[in-house]
């Protein structure tokens, strides 16, 4: 009997994966896809999962707007027995979309008497239905140019310092 030697020669799989197409309302953090998706082919190895957890990407929003393409920068894949597997696959990495939605919001001016002092005044304005984003702040004073003498002024309209395009007013 007579043996020869042979060549087993196991190569990358092919593994195209994509950014979550993610729709979130502006919440003044950084916002990223809500993961990953295999697209080709439609699935990963036998009892192979991409690791969450670890999953980093191009690029983030943080402001109102959008669509933005965002793709997945890196990842891990792991086996059953929580081994790292990714180096079997040759990864192409697509674009997903990330659109971060205007956040509802609305001010109402508080209702306010003074007694006449001749001088100008000032009125405060409290949110009345939804919320900031976080680490944003509004300005909700306002000064009520010509309201100087007894009388009743309506129609108020607010001053609204805040984060660019982050709310939708009402």
């Amino acid at each position: 009997v007579f043996y020869e030697e042979g060549t087993l020669t196991i190569t990358a799989r092919p593994l195209t994966v994509k950014s979550k197409n993610t729709e979130v309302v502006y919440t003044g953090d950084k916002v990223y896809p809500s993961g990953v998706e295999v697209v080709e082919p439609t699935t990963l190895a036998a009892n192979q999962s991409i690791d969450e957890s670890s999953i980093t990407f191009n690029t983030y929003a943080i402001r109102a707007g959008g669509p933005i393409n965002v793709a997945p920068q890196s990842f891990v894949i792991r086996d059953a027995a929580n081994k790292d597997v990714t180096a079997n696959y040759s990864i192409i990495c697509e674009n997903g979309l990330l659109t971060v939605t205007k956040r509802d919001i609305t001010i109402a001016p508080a209702d306010t008497t003074v007694s006449y002092d001749g001088k100008s005044h000032t009125i405060v304005a409290n949110v009345t239905s939804g919320s900031l984003g976080n680490n944003d702040s509004i300005e909700l004073v306002t000064e009520i140019s010509g309201a100087t003498n007894a009388g009743e002024y309506k129609n108020i309209k607010i001053n609204v310092l805040d984060t660019p395009g982050a709310f939708d007013f009402s």
